[in-house]
């Protein structure tokens, strides 16, 4: 793991710091999108962008029929009803997450 904080100078009294530019970037890059759908006929799926890993499109013949990705330690499979709920955004912002391009996935 990286050091995130590096000493610069040590006196009796005062401390620098230098933070490194890459917790910036990896903060940056973490989309907060909080994304709430109906999973199932009694309930609710709601997660933040974050929280997905593990994204795989499931095809059947050449066709894709849903994407799998665990989120907080759970399987998911989310159908192309699924994924009708989601705005433009949340559903790129998720791909993208996940490492999926979007020509690969497509709900039309």
């Amino acid at each position: 793991m990286q050091r995130t904080v590096a000493p610069l100078s040590q006196s009796k009294s005062q401390y620098s710091f230098e933070m490194s530019d890459n917790i910036y970037q990896q903060l940056g890059s973490l989309s907060s999108t909080t994304i709430s759908l109906q999973y199932g006929p009694t309930s609710f799926l709601t997660f933040k962008v974050y929280e997905a890993s593990e994204g795989m499109i499931q095809r059947q013949g050449g066709e894709a029929i849903a994407l799998q990705c665990l989120i907080r330690g759970t399987v998911y499979k989310l159908t192309h009803e699924h994924l009708y709920q989601l705005s433009n955004r949340e559903l790129s912002e998720l791909l993208n997450h996940l490492g999926i391009q979007d020509k690969h996935f497509n709900l039309d």
